[in-house]
C-alpha cells in the first residue's frame, strides 16, 4: 500500500530501496510515532514502540528503521561501503543533508554532512519559453564545494514519465565544483550512467533497474533535450562566474544515448553561439561555429573539439 503513485517528485522505481534492505535484514520495523509496525510484503503486524535514543533518534518528532540483520551480515562491508561514499551524493536531495552511522548509544562512527545555502532566484535572460524559473544557492562539505543551479520547466501535455504521477512542471539540476573533477548523472542519488561532464546534472529520469542506464523513452529524450537549454541558461551571459575547467569545455554534453544526447549538445553550442567572445587570462578569444573548445594536447591553446582548430 503506497501514496506515492501519486507524488510527482518521485524518484524512486519498483521499491529498490526496500528491496535494498530485506537483502541484509531478515525483519524489518518501522517506528512512525504514533505507529510501530513491522512487515515482509505480505503482511503488517504490531510491533512494540522503540525507546529514545540521545542524539539520534526521538520517538516525538523522528521516523526509525530497525532491522534484523541477516546472520551473514558483514560489518566490514558496511564500513567498506561507507568509506567509499563520496560527499557529493547528497548534493541534489531535497530533505537529506546529513548521514551518520552510529553505534548503540547514539555515537558517531561514521558521517556524511552538507552544508546547504538558501535558494536564490535568478533572472532569466535567454528566453527560452520552456525554462519558467531559475534559482542557485552554494553547497559546501569539508573537502569542496558547489554551486547549484536549478530549472524549473514545463511539461508538455503529451509527456509522462514511467510508472509515476505525473507534473505539470519538472526540474533540472547543474552543480558546478569549486575544483576540476569528473561530474555524474544523478536521480536524486548519484547512478551509474556513463557520462562525460566536468559538472553534475540532476533530473527525473526513468533509469533502469540497475541505475547503470536510462531506458529509451519519450519523455527520457525530452529530458536529455531541456538539459541543453538549461545548459545554454546557465552559461548565457554568465561565463565569468563558471569555474575555469567547466567552461566552455563542460557544456560539451555527453550521455552516450544517441540522438536525443546529440540535440541536447545542438541546443546547448546555440545558446553560446550568442556569445561572440569570451574572456580568457590572455586576454579575449572568439568562439568558432562549433562552440566548443577543449585544451589542445600539443599546443596547449583552447582547440575546439569539433573541428580541431586551435584559437590562440
Amino acid at each position: 500500500m503506497t501514496t506515492k503513485t501519486n507524488r510527482t517528485d518521485q524518484r524512486g522505481r519498483f521499491g529498490i530501496g526496500l528491496k535494498t534492505l530485506k537483502r541484509i535484514a531478515d525483519d524489518l520495523a518501522i517506528h512512525p510515532a504514533p505507529y510501530h509496525f513491522s512487515g515482509d510484503q505480505l503482511s503488517v503486524q504490531v510491533v512494540p514502540a522503540e525507546g529514545p535514543l540521545p542524539g539520534f533518534y526521538d520517538p516525538a518528532t523522528d521516523t526509525m528503521i530497525v532491522l534484523r540483520l541477516k546472520t551473514d551480515f558483514s560489518e566490514e562491508g558496511l564500513e567498506a561501503w561507507f568509506a567509499e561514499w563520496e560527499d557529493d551524493g547528497l548534493i541534489f536531495l531535497t530533505w537529506v543533508s546529513s548521514f551518520r552511522w552510529c553505534d548503540p548509544i547514539g555515537a558517531t562512527l561514521q558521517g556524511r554532512t552538507l552544508s546547504v545555502g538558501v535558494w536564490e532566484n535568478i533572472a532569466l535572460v535567454g528566453g527560452r519559453d520552456s525554462i519558467i524559473e531559475l534559482s542557485r544557492r552554494e553547497v559546501e562539505s569539508t573537502a569542496t564545494s558547489w554551486t547549484v543551479w536549478r530549472a524549473t520547466l514545463r511539461v508538455p501535455g503529451y509527456l509522462h514519465p514511467a510508472h509515476k504521477a505525473r507534473a505539470d512542471v519538472t526540474r533540472i539540476s547543474v552543480a558546478v565544483p569549486s575544483a576540476a573533477g569528473a561530474g555524474s548523472l544523478y536521480i536524486g542519488f548519484k547512478t551509474r550512467v556513463a557520462v562525460d561532464l566536468s559538472f553534475s546534472l540532476d533530473a527525473q529520469f526513468d533509469p533502469s533497474t540497475t541505475r547503470e542506464a536510462l531506458i529509451e523513452s519519450t519523455w527520457n529524450n525530452w529530458l536529455i533535450e531541456r538539459c541543453g537549454d538549461v545548459l545554454g541558461e546557465i552559461a548565457h551571459g554568465r561565463t565569468r562566474p563558471l569555474p575555469q575547467h567547466s567552461s566552455p569545455s563542460a557544456f560539451d554534453l555527453r550521455f552516450r544515448s544517441g540522438n536525443a544526447a546529440e540535440a541536447g549538445i545542438s541546443t546547448t553550442r546555440a545558446w553560446r553561439a550568442q556569445d561572440t567572445t569570451a574572456p580568457t587570462p590572455a586576454g579575449r578569444r572568439r568562439w568558432c561555429s562549433c562552440q566548443v573548445f577543449r585544451r589542445s594536447p600539443l599546443s596547449g591553446g583552447p582547440q575546439c573539439s569539433s573541428c580541431r582548430g586551435v584559437r590562440r
